[in-house]
Parts: C-alpha cells; structure tokens; sequence
C-alpha cells in the first residue's frame, strides 16, 4: 500500500496546482453521482403513477424535472471529461518532460548500458501507460466506490434479496479484477517491446554493415526471437484479460436475469409495485455503470503502477552527478590545462594509469597513440562526461571538479571523429552551438573557411534536414562540425580524427586554420595518424593508459623511441598501399 502511495505522489508531483484539481474535480464527481441516483427514483414515481389510471399534473412535472436532470448531469460529465483530459494530457507532458531532461543530465556511462531504441521505448510506452494513475481516475474510482455503495443501500431498501443476489455477482466482477496479475503481465509486455524497438533501431543504424557482410537471413533470425517474446508476452497479456471481460460480461447478464424473475415473483406475491421494480433495473444499470467506470481502472491503476516502476528503474541507474559545496559559477575564458596523475578505470578495467599532461595557449598540442591507448578517454575527461579516480585536471590550477560544469563545457569547441548531424536544415546544424551574439557576416566568413559554400549553396532551398543525413559525405559532415566549433569560439579546440576524411586541399585550409587558433586559444589535436600532427608543437605519445614520451616530431625523431616506431610502421603501410595501389 505504501509503494502505491509512493507512485501516486510521484504522480502529483508534475502537476498544477493537484489540490486545487483534485478538489474541482471531487466537487463535480458528488454533482454527478447526486444527480444520477435521482433517476431512477424518478422514474419509479412515474411508472406508479402512470398506473394508478390518473393522468396527473405530477408526471408532466417530474417528467421535466428528469429532463432537467438528465441535461444538467451531461453537462457536468462534460466538464468532468475536458478538466481530466487537459491534467491527464499536461501531468503526462511533464512527466514525460521530466524524463527526457533526467536521460539528459546521465553521466556518458549510462548510454553504455542501455541502447537508444530501448531509452525511446521507456520514455514513450512507460508514459502512455501512466493515465490509470491520473488524478481523474483516481477521483472517479473514489466516487464510484461511494456511488456504489449509495446505490446498494437504496437496492436493499427496495428488496433485501435482489440486493444480495446482485452483491454477489459484484463480488466475482471485482474478484475477475483483481486477482488477475495485470501489472507483471503488462511490465513484461513493455520490457518485450522496448526490446524488440531496441533491436529494430539498432538493425537500422548498421544497414550497410549488414548488407555489405550479407547478414540478413542472421538478422532476421534474431529479429524473429524478439517478436515471438514479443508477441507471446502480447497473448499471455490479452488471453488473461479477455478471462477478466468473459466473468465480467457473465456477471452482468446473471443480474439481468435474476433481477427480472425474482422481482416478477415479489411484484406476483405484492412485495414490490412495477414502479419500485423499475426503480431497482435502473438502479442496478446505475450501480452497472459505476462498475463499468471503476472496475476498468483496477487494471489501469496496475499498468501504472508498472509503468512507474519501470521509470523509477530507469532513474536509478543514473547517478546523481557530485559537486563541491564551493563550486565556482564561471571559469576564465583563457588559461593552462594540466592533468596530473591522472587514473581512471571503466568497468574494472584501468584505462588510465597515471597520465600527467599540459596544454596552453599559443600552441598546438597532439596526443597519439594506437587505438585503446586511451587518447578518447582523455578528451572525455576534459569535456566533463567522466570522473576522474585520481589525480585532478586543473584549468589555472582549479580543480576543474569545483568549477561549474556548463561553464566548462560553454569554452570548449569539440569536433568529433563521428561528425554528428542533426534532423534539421544545415544551417541549425551550423549554429547549434553559436552564440546569439554571432552575425550572418560570422556564419559566412567561418563558411568560406570551412569550405561548404557549394553545400550551401544545394541546401539553401531545403527545409527539411533529413537530407543531409542522406546525402553529404564523410568530409562534408566534418567540415560541417568545423563550422559550428568555429561559430562557437571557444577557448579550447578539440579536435578527434576531425581530418581524417577531408581531402588535401581542404585539410591544408584546416591546418592553416589549426595554426591561427594556436596564437590565442587551446588547441588539442588526437589523432592516429602521425603525419596529420607533424607540425604540432607538442606530441604526447600514449600506450596502455600512459605518457611513454613527449616533445615535438623532430624531438621524438631524434629519440628514436616509441613515437619514432609508430611513425616507422605508418610511413611504411603507406609506401606498401601506393606499390599495391
């Protein structure tokens, strides 16, 4: 009972002003029941009336106090129905809201474990199937309760064996309800088709690499393994919920029939008038109607519940991000990055084991090494995604742990190796990161020096930017993150494999570029291939997580040490590749 309580305040928690809702909505729920359990009582009076062989002033009145009633209480239901959409609708928005900015906010480890198909499906599905938890269900199951027992007692009251006969059809209604395992049962639909999304999405992303291996009779294979876990949690849900509407409609038809033949032998042995028989079908189509309104939010209530859970699941596996108490608001704009001692482990594996390093301005400064040396690991330390272990990275010796993370982030130009593209037109994707203050002269200078003045040129009539995802190349995406690094104008420039699939002449346009940065700002280049970081002022040489050495080219040349073997091996895959060639 208290873990129900838990989700239900989790619930009001992203909603406006819930008391005062709540109570609009219990206000018009007691109207409503008022006004409906007026009817039949009504309408018993009429029907002994109409037999009493009188035509009487009192039918035409109480005929148009009903209609009066009738009309009254529909408005009110409408009310009802517009207020509960509009705080089911809006609650599920912020939950919804809420989550996405929760997924936002997760450390980068998080990503690692769960799949982007997967987070869509928790954060879409899970949500939808919050309604039964709403405020206007929750009311109106209360009210119905009440309702219920209202319309039971005015039911003994006509005929104390009718009464009981229909309390215990009820009772294998409720029983149809909530013995059945609805919560697990919908929670292990969820987490099947969450799965089978994650897996659909992931097949997508990797077409070419599926068709290029030949692998779709494997992938289909494997897709097939998640619709039948799919599909078969889908049929052990709805064969188990078509039980509980098979006893419910059973129940319902029962009462049909024991109410007529039992109050047709009471009216034979004068125990009940026509009126007062009339009075009790239409109280029991009453009492039928509460029961039709709150039976089906048990099962509601149990898929919420479930979706709630789920959610909280997901929530915990994002850890909250530590901060010092004296965090500082803002970092200087300029200044010397140093990592000292630095070690870090992923997965209880170091990857790091103790690398120290500087970076300032006025130069450029090249980390290299063999793929799993931990070059990516070091940039995603400077960007903030990770922790370090030990060790500290200081930014003018600052911890850069007691500095205002946003602030960091808000300094450093990052270009990628994966040049990531947004959904939307080229020239969003261009000022993703600019600040408002940057002019159209800005966007068309850093343009001309990114060279993607022809794409701009073809995409200028397009609205839509799906296309670019389509059909830019690996170069063009490149030149692409350029320009919004460049707009940006950080105080740190880093840039991952950014000039691995330019072509020559546009790479000398981004080495000449790399050079102008150095005169004021930080630049970080990593890289795998040597002769792309020849003229760095600094290289720092990594192998298994650690600095083997460091100086510029001709200095690691004349060392003739790990950089001068690495350097070695390229120039001599290269001459093979150009004989082959």
């Amino acid at each position: 009972m208290e873990s129900k309580f838990r989700n239900i305040r989790k619930i009001v928690q992203h909603l406006r002003h819930p008391y005062r809702l709540f109570f609009y909505l219990a206000l018009l729920g007691i109207i409503y029941m008022g006004l409906d359990i007026v009817e039949p009582v009504l309408a018993g009076h009429i029907m002994d009336a109409l037999l009493s062989n009188e035509v009487k002033t009192e039918i035409w009145q109480l005929g148009l106090l009903w209609l009066a009633i009738f009309i009254l209480k529909y408005a009110v239901s409408y009310e009802k129905m517009r207020i509960g959409l509009f705080s089911m609708l809006s609650g599920m928005e912020n939950i919804q809201l809420s989550i996405f900015q929760t997924i936002l906010s997760a450390p980068l480890a998080f990503f690692n474990q769960f799949s982007v198909g997967y987070l869509m499906a928790r954060q879409t599905d899970d949500v939808f199937n919050l309604e039964g938890m709403m405020p206007h269900h929750l009311v109106e199951g209360l009210l119905a309760i009440a309702e219920s027992f209202v319309i039971l007692s005015c039911m003994f009251y006509l005929n104390v064996w009718l009464g009981i006969g229909t309390v215990l059809l009820k009772c294998l209604d409720l029983f149809s309800n909530f013995y059945f395992p609805l919560k697990e049962l919908y929670k292990e639909h969820n987490e099947a088709r969450a799965i089978a999304s994650s897996e659909l999405q992931d097949v997508l992303k990797n077409i070419l690499l599926i068709k290029a291996a030949g692998k779709e009779k494997e992938e289909c294979q494997r897709f097939q393994e998640c619709l039948k876990q799919y599909y078969g949690t889908w049929n052990k849900r709805d064969e188990i919920n078509y039980i509980r509407s098979l006893l419910t409609r059973m129940s319902e038809d029962a009462s049909y029939m024991i109410i007529i033949v039992l109050g047709g032998v009471s009216m034979y042995y004068g125990k009940m008038t026509i009126g007062e028989i009339t009075a009790f079908l239409l109280f029991y189509k009453k009492l039928s109607s509460a029961f039709v309104g709150a039976v089906p939010l048990i099962p509601l209530f149990k898929i919420g519940e479930g979706a709630m859970e789920r959610v909280d699941e997901l929530k915990r596996h994002i850890p909250e991000r530590k901060t010092s108490a004296d965090e500082k608001g803002q970092m200087e704009s300029r200044g010397k990055i140093e990592l000292q001692n630095v070690k870090f482990s992923y997965n209880n594996q170091r990857i790091l084991q103790g690398v120290s390093m500087s970076f300032k301005p006025g130069e450029i400064t090249a980390i290299v090494g063999k793929s799993g040396a931990g070059k990516s690991t070091i940039i995603k330390l400077l960007l903030g995604l990770y922790q370090v272990e030990e060790g500290k990275i200081l930014w003018n010796g600052n911890d850069v742990n007691q500095i205002n993370g946003q602030s960091m982030k808000s300094l450093i130009s990052y270009i990628p190796q994966d040049a990531p593209l947004f959904h939307r037109t080229l020239r969003e994707n261009i000022l993703y990161e600019a600040p408002e203050s940057v002019s159209d002269e800005d966007v068309s200078k850093v343009i001309a020096r990114t060279g993607i003045q022809e794409m701009q040129k073809r995409f200028e009539q397009k609205e839509k930017a799906w296309n670019l995802e389509t059909t830019v190349s690996g170069g063009e995406r490149q030149r692409i993150n350029l320009a919004r690094a460049l707009l940006k104008n950080g105080s740190i420039y880093i840039f991952d494999e950014a000039t691995s699939a330019l072509d020559t002449e546009t790479e000398k346009i981004v080495q000449q570029t790399l050079r102008e940065l150095s005169k004021t700002k930080v630049v970080i280049i990593i890289s795998h291939r040597l002769s792309s970081v020849r003229k760095a002022d600094k290289i720092y040489v990594l192998d298994e997580g650690s600095v083997q050495e460091n100086g510029s080219h001709e200095e690691l040349m004349k060392k003739k040490g790990r950089y001068y073997r690495l350097f070695e091996e390229q120039v001599k895959k290269n001459d093979e590749k150009q004989i082959t060639g």
